[in-house]
This record gives structure tokens, C-alpha cells and sequence, in this order.
């Protein structure tokens, strides 16, 4: 024990240090003076934009100027113009050539000044394709920290759905690179509503990754907010996910709520496979192995092999099987599921059942 907390301090030291070492972009660049021209009622002004302070902007004449003044932001025809370096086009041009990362070193002093006058409307100021271009290739760059970083500063629920589709970029990287934490902090940012539901089979995969590994609560929050969006075509799904994730947790008379909610589904619908697994494990939970039987058979029959819950309806199947002492049906059943979903979860279960079966005979 004494080891292993010796190896946990060092181990959390080294993270602060790595943590230390690393550049913080937004402390190097972020509240720069951005040179400008004030263009607003015919006006051709140089000025340099510092903040954004209760519906104002905030200007000064020269970078280090004490002297401030301020311009409300439901002025008449506000116009201010910003005026990219000409290395810009370069940049951009990298970045259609994939070149994230030489583009974002070259953006960086630029670029991060402008992210805090994201909120003000392009009508308004010309800054947007420029921090759009930037925002896209950190998303796709090679620093993952400080695309995270950078996600995390932007003002999601006020901007539109493009940043959106930026911040779930970053959320399957760090999917891919294993941080399923970090990967659902983010997803917590991310505004998911009638705007957003193009996302939202993507939201339901990570959910279902989080659900199979093991992280039932972290999945159904993710399943709560889904479920919360009407008319969406995963709508359904999600509410009987939500009574699986309250079953698997032990709360069985919350499940049942939430199928009541789903309503009567037909075989023909997706869902409706879905929900005779969580109501098959309901009746087992319950005592009632004919009841469960009745409702997993007929969500084996109306499931499609591609549905991620046919592994678990079939290995349901084969346990409930055993239970009926018919084992020589359950050990098919098992072949099965670990011929077909050999890597799944169930698929490891099925060949343990496989292995005691066979060794009991």
C-alpha cells in the first residue's frame, strides 16, 4: 500500500509539473490589443479594441494608453473592421491542405485576441471567418490539450451550430484517445437541442460506449439529455435507455416510469427491441422466468443484427435458457453470441457460460 501511494503522489506531481510546462496560449496572446478600424457612422478611426465590458466595447487609441473609451453595442451601424496580417491567406491555405498545425503557430497571435468578440454579430465586426478558420483546424490540429483548451472558452449555447460541430471533433479525439472523462466534461459544454441533432447518434454511440464499459451514471446523463429533445429520431431510444441505466443502477420502479413514457411501441420500430430487453430483465428481476422469456424471445425476433443490444438480448436468451434447464439451447445460443460479437462484453460472458457449461457435462 505504501508503494502504491508512493507511486500515486509521483505520478500526480509529475501531472501538475507536465501541467506547468506547458504553454498557456490564452495567458500569452488572449487580451492583446486588437488593431482596428472604426467604421461606424462613416467614421474611419484606428483604434485598438481591448475588452468587451456590460455591452460595450472598450477601445484606446494606442496599445498602452490609460485612456479608454467605449462604444455601446446597439450603436447605429456599428462597423468595426479588423485587418488580418497577410501571411492570413497563407494560413489558409494550409489549412485546406490539412496543415493544421504550422497553420495554428502562425495564427496564434492573431487569432486568440479576437475569440472574446465571438458574441458580437458579424454584421457588426468582420473577425468571425478568421477565428471560424482557427477554431476548425485546432479541432483537427495535433495539440489536443489546447484545442480542449480553446473549446472550453468559447461560449457554446451563444454561438451557432458550426462551433458546435467543432467542439464534438475534439470530443471524439479524446474518445480516441481514451480520456472518456475529459470526452464527457465536454460533451457537458455542448449545447445538444432542436439546432443540434445531427449530433446526437453520435451522442447516443458515446453513451452506449460509456454504458458497456461499465460508466452506467455517466451514460445516463448523457441518455437524460437526449431523451429531453422531442421529436428526435433517437428520442425513443434514449428514454428506454434511460430505464435501463435506473435498472442497472437499482432503481427498477424508475425504470418502469420510464418505459410508460416510451408508450407502446410496435415490433416494427427500432426501439421496440429495446424495450423487451430492459422489460425481460424487469420480469427476471421479478421472479418471473416464463414472463421474461415471453419478452426477450420477442425482442430477439423484432431486433436486427446490427442493433447494439442484440448481443445482450441474445446472451439474455441463453441465461434465461439455462434457468428453464434446457442448457444444450443456451450453449447454441452462446456460440452464437460469441461468433458473431466475440469482442463485446457479452460476447466474453457468453464464453465463460460456454466454459462451465462444458465442464459441467
Amino acid at each position: 500500500m505504501k508503494r502504491y501511494l508512493t507511486s500515486l503522489v509521483l505520478f500526480t506531481l509529475a501531472v501538475a509539473l507536465h501541467a506547468q510546462d506547458r504553454p498557456n496560449y490564452f495567458r500569452q496572446y488572449a487580451n492583446e490589443p486588437v488593431p482596428i478600424t472604426n467604421r461606424t457612422g462613416g467614421a474611419n478611426n484606428k483604434l485598438y479594441l481591448v475588452g468587451e465590458d456590460r455591452g460595450e466595447l472598450v477601445f484606446r487609441y494606442q496599445p498602452n494608453d490609460r485612456q479608454e473609451i467605449a462604444i455601446p453595442l446597439d450603436t447605429e451601424d456599428l462597423l468595426i473592421v479588423f485587418t488580418p496580417p497577410k501571411e492570413y491567406l497563407d494560413h489558409v491555405d494550409m489549412i485546406e491542405a490539412g496543415s493544421y498545425e504550422k497553420a495554428i503557430r502562425g495564427m496564434r497571435p492573431y487569432a486568440y485576441p479576437l475569440i472574446k468578440y465571438l458574441q458580437v454579430p458579424p454584421t457588426n465586426i468582420n473577425i468571425h471567418p478568421i477565428v471560424d478558420r482557427f477554431v476548425f483546424a485546432q479541432a483537427r490540429g495535433g495539440d489536443l490539450d489546447e484545442a480542449v483548451e480553446l473549446v472550453r472558452r468559447l461560449p457554446l449555447t451563444k454561438l451557432g451550430p458550426t462551433y458546435v460541430d467543432y467542439a464534438f471533433v475534439v470530443t471524439e479525439r479524446l474518445v480516441e484517445a481514451g480520456r472518456n472523462a475529459d470526452a464527457l466534461a465536454m460533451l457537458n459544454r455542448i449545447p445538444l437541442n432542436s439546432e443540434t441533432t445531427t449530433l446526437l447518434p453520435k451522442v447516443m454511440a458515446f453513451a452506449n460506449t460509456l454504458r458497456e464499459e461499465g460508466n452506467v451514471t455517466e451514460a445516463l446523463f448523457l441518455y437524460q439529455r437526449i431523451q429531453d429533445i422531442p421529436d428526435t429520431d433517437v428520442q425513443e431510444e434514449a428514454i428506454i435507455w434511460t430505464a435501463y441505466c435506473n435498472m442497472e443502477t437499482g432503481r427498477s420502479e424508475t425504470a418502469e416510469l420510464f418505459l410508460d413514457k416510451a408508450g407502446d411501441l410496435k415490433p416494427t420500430q427500432r426501439a421496440y427491441s429495446l424495450m423487451k430487453l430492459v422489460q425481460g430483465r424487469l420480469a427476471e428481476e421479478a421472479g418471473s422466468t416464463i414472463d421474461a422469456m415471453s419478452d426477450i424471445a420477442q425482442g430477439v425476433v423484432a431486433a436486427d443484427i446490427g442493433y447494439p443490444w442484440m448481443p445482450e438480448l441474445l446472451y439474455r436468451s441463453g441465461s434465461l435458457y439455462e434457468k428453464l434447464s434446457q442448457p444444450e439451447v443456451a450453449s447454441e445460443i452462446y456460440g452464437e453470441v460469441d461468433l458473431f460479437f466475440a469482442s463485446t462484453p457479452w460476447g466474453e460472458k457468453s464464453r465463460e457460460r460456454l466454459a462451465q457449461l462444458n465442464a459441467t457435462n
